[in-house]
């Protein structure tokens, strides 16, 4: 295969890629540095097609490893992503412009998933940032973000931006209240607030009828909205370690709810249309403030036939 050698610059276009890009790659790894140069280009040349079959077929044989790291995010993602990446890690990390090897950590270990050029996950959780990036709000196409275990004290006024947002992890923090905007975000299944300083929720919390998981646990809050009832496709439901006087009558309407977790509350009894629940299979109403066990759960456990799990 003459042809293909130096003569013509290693010219990929003279072989189908299953046998030029290997190899090139041989060549590479035997430090031909021609070899390198044109298979580093030729790898961005091909990423940047947009063919999905070559991008897979890049992948499979991790060819990107051969690129710099800042080579890989400009091939992975699209300007706005990648601008926006950049401005992120130099607001919560002291690395320098270029130096980007912290994210390509981050991508290897799953904190931040890319899917056609665009981040679709990002869990900064490890890194107790103390304010919520504001660079975050340019990454439109996110689904999950993971934010917990920091000291965010605000949640942005326009989180609503995030308009894709299907998991919100925001547990862990210090947030007082949260913004109206944030129960705009209706493509939520998943939202944890847990571990913060809320003291209420607003009546919206009803337009987030996606949900599917709902974590309120250790907070301030001292009722729970009546439009609560308004999720109806909510599963899991954690009031545990707040302040909570009793439960909403509308808890009824919670049809999927299969787990209800309040715990640790100041309950002193709770509403009969809870036995609507005929999917309930779990209930944690240990530490409150319960005089005797309350004859709803006896009729409960009847009615279900021992195939719910009740803790008192």
């Amino acid at each position: 295969m003459d042809y293909f050698g130096n003569e013509n610059n290693y010219d990929t276009r003279l072989l189908h890629r299953n046998i030029a890009f290997p190899l090139l790659k041989k060549l590479t790894d035997a430090e031909d540095p021609l070899a390198k140069k044109v298979f580093r280009k030729e790898i961005i040349k091909r990423y940047k097609s947009g063919i999905k079959s070559v991008r897979e077929f890049l992948e499979n044989e991790r060819y990107y490893e051969y690129l710099t790291v800042d080579e890989r995010l400009h091939v992975w993602l699209d300007n706005n992503d990648f601008n926006a990446l950049v401005e992120l890690y130099l607001s919560f990390y002291n690395g320098k412009e270029g130096d980007y090897s912290l994210l390509d950590m981050m991508i290897d270990r799953g904190e931040i998933k890319i899917e056609d050029q665009k981040i679709i996950e990002l869990d900064l959780g490890r890194f107790r940032i103390r304010e919520f990036p504001k660079a975050i709000l340019k990454l439109t196409f996110l689904e999950v973000l993971k934010v917990g275990r920091s000291h965010i004290k605000e949640i942005p006024k326009n989180i609503d931006k995030l308009s894709n947002l299907k998991e919100l992890w925001l547990n862990s923090n210090q947030i007082e209240n949260l913004p109206e905007s944030i129960y705009n975000l209706k493509n939520l299944e998943s939202f944890k607030v847990g571990g913060n300083k809320l003291e209420r929720l607003s009546d919206n919390i009803g337009n987030l009828t996606k949900l599917k998981d709902l974590s309120l646990s250790h907070n301030s809050l001292k009722e729970i909205p009546y439009n609560i009832g308004e999720l109806t496709n909510l599963i899991k439901l954690n009031l545990r370690s707040n302040c909570l006087k009793k439960l909403p009558d509308s808890i009824c309407k919670l049809k999927n709810l299969e787990w209800l977790m309040s715990s640790n509350n100041l309950l002193e009894d709770i509403p009969e249309s809870i036995l609507d629940l005929k999917l309930l299979t779990y209930l944690d109403l240990e530490k409150n403030n319960f005089k005797t066990y309350p004859e709803i759960l006896k009729k409960m456990s009847e009615q279900k036939e021992n195939k719910i799990n009740i803790v008192f």
